[in-house]
């Protein structure tokens, strides 16, 4: 499952979005890509999906636990993969009291905690 991580440029702020390209049947992403976008979107009302981003963001939280971060939000989107439609979720981090920019330490740990999550949750 690729990851983008984004860093603001002028806030404390980062996201984070992970794009399913494996079905995931336990949290009822049955065909994780589709020609159209409107293919997708059930997808994400699944009961089963917003388990998975309950998940996730317990998962984020723990690894975030004793930083300044925090999940501000979490939300499952449709990402756009070539000629394909394909779930998946985007979080939205702050560092709290952070001035500017996220400084490289931080990044560093967006990132890692990123990683860990998806093998975790075995989203790889």
């Amino acid at each position: 499952m690729p990851i983008t991580i984004r860093f603001d440029r002028a806030k404390p702020m980062a996201s984070v979005e992970f794009t399913i390209q494996d079905a995931l049947p336990e949290y009822e992403v049955n065909e994780p890509q589709a020609g159209e976008r409107s293919q997708i979107e059930p997808v994400l009302h699944a009961r089963g999906f917003r388990d998975l981003i309950g998940t996730i963001r317990s998962a984020f939280e723990e690894q975030l636990s004793g930083s300044k971060f925090e999940v501000l939000r979490i939300s499952g989107i449709v990402c756009h993969d070539v000629d394909v439609y394909r779930p998946g979720i985007l979080l939205l981090l702050r560092e709290r009291d952070g001035k500017e920019t996220i400084g490289e330490q931080g990044r560093k740990r967006v990132t890692t905690a990123a990683e860990a999550v998806r093998e975790k949750i075995g989203l790889s």
